[in-house]
């Protein structure tokens, strides 16, 4: 039988089986290096190091472990490295290091000291991990990422996003710009107080549901993305928005889209007026046509009475083709945004003066005409004819008969390019300028063009 002491060495041999078995089976790359007084020299390396790098243990055996830096030796983990060696102490740091036959791979290496019996340092052990799959995952997700914010930012959309516990994570700068906030005001608030936040820039009469509604609703009834929301907002100025929440996923609770739909609504409202406007102004001449036509139809009249009603009719007429003419170019010019333009280098003065002599010869109305000068523009003449005529006609619809109408061309020299307008003046009632702070910066008056 063995004694206790030969059962202590059979252990101890067993157990240093058992740890070189394990060295030696390790899926991590291990080395040992002697802590010479100079240099550090390797002494040892497992099969997984020559699997990761490429070199058998006979060309590392004997030599520095820095032949895996190759030439690349300016790095800031490399200085760590230095420095932890220097101290004797542990570290791990992520090194750009270069296989047999020169390809890059990402070494994580943890490094220890040995201290021998006595406690005198005599070796370093280092393990290699190759994390290369995960610093290119981690690339590629940086990439992805400054992708999405790129895109974000340059959005016009706000787009507002809470992490999985429910705090406001990531909000773009559309929509700081939007609703007039600062970063640091929306940095780090839950659903509640972000609605508090976007509620005090809100129309009071107007209330929408919360973030934090919105969520819930979604969690209740299943659904990814909710019904548009309008948001009304004061502050910093009037807007429309309209808001979508999403469910989210991948570490997001819930992502707000908010589309600022104001202009939307002002064309629309533009639109409705423009077409109540034009519905009554075609309404007057239909009206008179059809009481003229009943009239010759119910009654005999002499033939200059019958020439003049039938001369009313055909006037109203022609009235009627105008204001379709009109409305057929406005539908054509918004169809093709301004694609059916024939513009060409002209004469402005012979264009307004063709305007001017069709209004007097068609109403027996003097406006007076003051263009004089030599001025070429590249315009469209119909389309500059027809604009004119309009707004001619406006001026003397809305003026009394006796007052005048001028039609003059005025030019700023001083600007890039020469600026070139033609003003038409009336004593009507005139129509407000949008935005207009001092009257003396109005470059043109009244109706221009």
């Amino acid at each position: 039988m063995l004694n206790d002491a030969q059962m202590a060495t059979q252990r101890h041999h067993s157990l240093s089986e058992v740890m070189e078995r394990a060295v030696m089976a390790s899926t991590n790359g291990i080395m040992i290096v002697e802590a010479g007084p100079q240099a550090l020299t390797t002494v040892f390396v497992n099969p997984a190091f020559e699997n990761i790098t490429g070199f058998s243990s006979n060309e590392i055996v004997g030599l520095s472990p820095g032949r895996l830096h190759q030439g690349d030796r300016d790095q800031v983990a490399l200085d760590e490295l230095r420095s932890a060696i220097s101290a004797r102490r542990s570290t791990k740091v992520v090194l750009r290091n270069y296989r047999k036959d020169g390809t890059l791979f990402w070494n994580e290496l943890t490094t220890s000291p040995v201290h021998n019996a006595e406690g005198r340092l005599t070796h370093f052990v280092g393990i290699l991990n190759d994390i290369s799959d995960r610093v290119r995952a981690e690339s590629e997700l940086k990439t992805w990422a400054a992708r999405l914010d790129a895109l974000t930012s340059m959005s016009a959309e706000g787009l507002v996003a809470f992490d999985e516990s429910g705090l406001l994570s990531y909000v773009n700068e559309a929509f700081l710009r939007i609703g007039g906030f600062t970063a640091t005001e929306t940095t780090g608030l839950d659903a509640a107080a972000f609605d508090r936040l976007l509620a005090g820039q809100c129309d009071p009469q107007r209330p929408c549901r919360g973030a934090a509604e919105e969520l819930a609703g979604l969690k209740a009834c299943g659904r990814v993305v909710s019904a548009e929301t309008e948001v009304h907002l004061l502050v910093p100025r009037k807007r429309i928005l309209l808001r979508f929440a999403c469910s989210g996923h991948h570490g997001t609770s819930l992502l707000l889209y908010f589309r600022d739909v104001t202009k939307e609504r002002e064309l629309d409202e533009i639109k409705s007026e423009f077409l109540a406007t034009a519905a009554h102004e075609l309404r007057t001449p239909i009206t008179s046509i059809l009481g003229y036509t009943e009239l010759l139809l119910a009654r005999d009249f002499d033939a200059g009475q019958s020439r003049e009603l039938h001369e009313i009719v055909l006037r109203q007429a022609h009235r009627v083709t105008e204001l379709l003419n009109e409305l057929l170019d406005l539908a054509r010019i918004e169809a093709r945004r301004g694609k059916d333009f024939n513009l060409a280098v002209q004469e402005l003065c012979p264009i307004v003066h063709g305007v001017v002599s069709a209004i007097e010869g068609a109403t027996e109305r003097t406006v007076i005409a003051t263009p004089d000068e030599s001025l070429t523009v590249n315009v469209d003449r119909e389309k500059l004819h027809q604009a004119l005529l309009n707004v001619l006609i406006n001026a003397l619809k809305f003026s009394l008969p006796a007052t005048p109408v001028t039609v003059s061309i005025r030019q700023k020299s001083d600007s890039m390019p020469t600026m070139i307008g033609v003003t038409v003046e009336d004593q009507g009632r005139a129509i407000a300028y949008a935005g207009v702070v001092n009257p003396e910066e109005k470059l043109f008056t009244d109706s221009e063009l």
